[in-house]
């Protein structure tokens, strides 16, 4: 059984003339209709012609010249349905947007000395930003809460410092042989003091003589009952510890006045510039988040001063026992008030009636 095989007739379309004379003649044309378009009759006659002898490298040739072209034409490009066009971006001011302003053609560019000037200045409005991430009577609150810790908030409080000599003096006990005492004394004489002259006249409270002399921690407790000592004290204790340990738990991205409460105490009891105790305290934080980096924190500063105070004044010493429960009274705020709401208690286990703090002085 054979099958015949015919040759199918070739269709009409692809015996459309080729030749070139039925494009329109180009001259005597204005630029823009002699621009290189090709026609639709002489394409159309062009593609037959390439389809009729079977050459697809012809075909593709034509179909890029012929994209070319078009796509080159004034018309095409000036028409919206034959030519996308991407529609400009519209930008709608809101409450909170500001458009930026143009550069005046006039302005001169800035030089180094100025572009330095306004990143410092930048930098100084993000540290100040950076200062008030508390409001102003948490701020107040942390101060009495380490106060009631330190000294049950007495302004005229007055203890030896056995590991390196010298007192620490006031609520929150500043040191005199850091030079902490002479920083107090300055701004308690710039506030106009009543017994300024009198302790100024002493010299400088890191001497051990100075520190530890009769007459000296006389006028220090009387001054400790001027408001304005009490004022000198605050704003010593804001401007040294309180701010820079706000600006750091900024940086870490602590939220919680907890939080804050425990960094302030740290930068009490250890110093403000500590190195090893920034990268420990960012290290707990970034490691454990900030409710579980703060705990950790806790146990470790727990475990540090019971093995410090036991080794030096013995383990029921009470300095061991009275710093144990330092730690184990702000990490139960940490667990149980995080933000620091209401009256708060503080009880140690040597004071015969607890300390409360309330919302307002």
């Amino acid at each position: 059984m054979t099958i015949s095989q015919t040759k199918k007739p070739r269709p009409e379309w692809l015996n459309a003339p080729t030749t070139q004379e039925q494009a329109p003649s180009l001259r005597n044309q204005t630029p823009e209709e002699s621009s290189p378009v090709p026609t639709q009759k002489a394409a159309q006659g062009s593609f037959h012609h390439a389809v009729g002898n079977g050459s697809l490298e012809d075909i593709f040739s034509l179909l890029g010249q012929a994209w070319t072209a078009l796509s080159a034409h004034p018309q095409v490009r000036q028409s919206p349905t034959l030519a996308y066009r991407k529609p400009p971006k519209v930008v709608t001011p809101s409450k909170h947007h500001v458009l930026p302003k143009e550069a005046s053609p006039t302005q001169k560019p800035l030089d180094s000395h100025e572009l330095l000037h306004a990143a410092n200045t930048q930098k100084a409005k993000r540290t100040k930003l950076g200062t008030q991430t508390l409001p102003v009577a948490i701020q107040n609150k942390l101060i009495r809460i380490v106060g009631a810790i330190e000294s049950r908030n007495n302004y005229s409080a007055i203890n030896t410092n056995p590991a390196g000599g010298g007192i620490a003096y006031g609520n929150l006990q500043v040191l005199s042989r850091n030079g902490g005492l002479d920083h107090l004394l300055q701004l308690y004489t710039k506030a106009g003091g009543i017994y300024a002259k009198k302790l100024l006249a002493f010299g400088s409270s890191t001497s051990k003589d100075v520190a530890e002399n009769a007459e000296f921690q006389k006028l220090l407790k009387a001054a400790g009952k001027d408001p304005l000592m009490k004022q000198a004290q605050t704003t010593f204790f804001r401007e040294q510890y309180l701010q820079p340990a706000l600006r750091f738990g900024q940086s870490l991205g602590l939220r919680l006045p907890s939080s804050f409460l425990i960094l302030f105490d740290a930068f009490i009891h250890y110093g403000a510039n500590k190195p090893w105790l920034r990268r420990k305290l960012s290290t707990f934080t970034r490691r454990f988040g900030e409710v579980k980096g703060m705990e950790a924190w806790m146990k470790w500063m727990r475990r540090s001063l019971k093995h410090s105070y036991g080794r030096r004044f013995g383990a029921n010493s009470i300095e061991a026992r009275y710093n144990v429960w330092r730690a184990d009274a702000l990490g139960k705020l940490q667990r149980l008030n995080p933000h620091l709401h209401g009256s708060i208690r503080l009880k140690a286990p040597q004071w015969t009636r607890p300390v409360v703090i309330n919302d307002t002085p």
